[in-house]
């Protein structure tokens, strides 16, 4: 909920005077729209001044382990325009204040007692609909962010995240919009990457590749691949190496069993 209101600023009234004001008018969190050296380098004449006054979001904080949850609880209130209204040790506590105190954003983490926190977001739309569900956790598994993200979350942060990405996402899901942990981010991008067509293993082979696996099938022997194509025997033994694992063999006969397979097959397509 945002408000714009028009002020004047006079020789006679301070510019944090005038700040005050609207603080107390308005008994909640003032953002200026212009950075505050401006403001005190507007000549001493009647000027007008906009202020954008907005109402704090609220926050009730769910996480099982007291010390962390006491120290995010603190760091949160000195963000002056977040107000913490109540902490939560289990599941159940947080979908009861959440119940009965309607905050803007719960931040809940997914391993709790009682209640997890997956049950938590999807019971929290029946409970509180307005509350946006943000949940802050030490898990990254797939299975933990697409089912919270299911049941309704709003976003998924690691507790790696940085206090003040944190805050910025809090702010995000307030206004509605999804946020995700970088790290969650590609994980979840590799979910819905297209299958790549199946390629015979022949065809995965390189040009050299395929000139060492055709020498090694009329009989050459390492020395002798090595020879006719000035290389290196180590080389040679490298590439076949890498012939075997691209074949899903582990000798040379079976590599050679493969190339002719897939030669008698090609000529019997051709027929």
């Amino acid at each position: 909920m945002t408000r714009l209101q028009r002020y004047r600023h006079s020789p006679r009234q301070p510019l944090h005077a005038m700040r005050d004001q609207c603080a107390v008018r308005a008994c909640t969190y003032f953002v200026l729209q212009v950075p505050i050296k401006y403001l005190q380098a507007l000549p001493h004449k009647s000027a007008p001044c906009y202020i954008t006054i907005m109402d704090k979001i609220r926050i009730v904080l769910a996480d099982d382990h007291p010390m962390l949850r006491t120290a995010t609880s603190r760091i949160l209130q000195q963000y002056p325009d977040f107000e913490v209204v109540g902490e939560a040790a289990d599941g159940q506590q947080a979908l009861e204040l959440s119940e009965r105190l309607h905050p803007d954003v719960l931040i809940v983490d997914i391993r709790m007692p009682v209640i997890d926190g997956i049950e938590v977001v999807r019971l929290l739309k029946g409970r509180s609909p307005g509350t946006k569900a943000l949940v802050l956790s030490a898990y990254d598994e797939k299975e933990y962010v697409l089912a919270t993200l299911k049941a309704g979350a709003s976003g998924y942060l690691l507790k790696t995240v940085d206090l003040n990405e944190l805050a910025q996402s809090i702010r995000t899901v307030h206004l509605g919009e999804t946020v995700l942990h970088p790290a969650i981010t590609a994980k979840i991008a590799s979910l819905w990457e297209p299958p790549q067509p199946a390629v015979p293993p022949l065809e995965r082979l390189s040009p050299r590749e395929r000139d060492i696996l055709n020498l090694a099938a009329s009989g050459a022997d390492n020395t002798a691949i090595a020879s006719q194509l000035d290389l290196s025997v180590r080389t040679v033994e490298g590439h076949l190496g890498r012939i075997y694992a691209k074949l899903g063999v582990s000798s040379r006969a079976e590599a050679v069993g493969s190339l002719a397979r897939a030669v008698q097959a090609s000529n019997g397509n051709s027929n």
